[in-house]
C-alpha cells in the first residue's frame, strides 16, 4: 500500500468531513466555485472544492489514495483512448471534453470567423473542435 502524500492529508485536514471534490489548480477552484455558488449556494458547507496542484494528483487522489474523493481534470492532450482507460479505472474521475478550463470562457461560434482559413483548417473546419485544441498550439 502506498504511502499518503502530505497534499492528501492537508486537504482531507481542511475538509473536516466533507465529500472532497478535486480539481487541477486553483483557477479550476475558483471557475468551478463560481458555477457551484449559482447552482448551490449553500455548496461550501455540503462540499470541499480542493486543487490538488496537477493532473496526475487529482487522478492519483482519486484512484489511489482516496477513492470516495470526486476529480475532474481538462481534457488536455489525452486522447480518446486514454480518456476511455482513465474512466474505466477510475469512476470517480470525470474527464472535461475541451483541452482547458479556460477555453470554457469562449464561443467557438463566436471566434470561428476571425479564423484564417489555415487555422479553421487545423481543426477539421469545426468550430466545436476550437476548444479540443491544444492551447500551445494556439489556434
Amino acid at each position: 500500500m502506498s504511502q499518503t502524500p502530505r497534499w492528501v492529508m492537508d486537504i482531507e485536514s481542511l475538509a473536516r468531513g466533507l465529500p472532497v471534490l478535486l480539481v487541477e489548480g486553483n483557477e479550476d477552484v475558483t471557475l468551478l466555485g463560481h458555477f457551484l455558488l449559482q447552482l448551490v449556494p449553500d455548496w461550501q458547507q455540503r462540499l470541499y472544492l480542493a486543487a490538488a496542484g496537477s493532473k496526475d494528483h487529482v487522478v492519483s487522489g482519486v484512484a489511489v489514495h482516496r477513492p470516495a474523493w470526486v476529480g475532474i481534470v481538462d481534457r488536455d492532450e489525452w486522447s480518446e483512448a486514454d480518456v476511455d482507460t482513465a474512466l474505466r479505472r477510475t469512476p470517480r474521475l470525470h474527464v472535461l471534453p475541451r483541452f482547458c478550463v479556460e477555453s470554457y470562457l469562449c464561443d467557438p461560434e463566436e471566434l470561428w470567423d476571425a479564423l484564417p482559413v489555415i487555422q479553421r483548417a487545423r481543426v477539421d473546419n469545426n468550430p466545436q473542435e476550437i476548444g479540443r485544441a491544444s492551447c500551445r498550439e494556439r489556434v
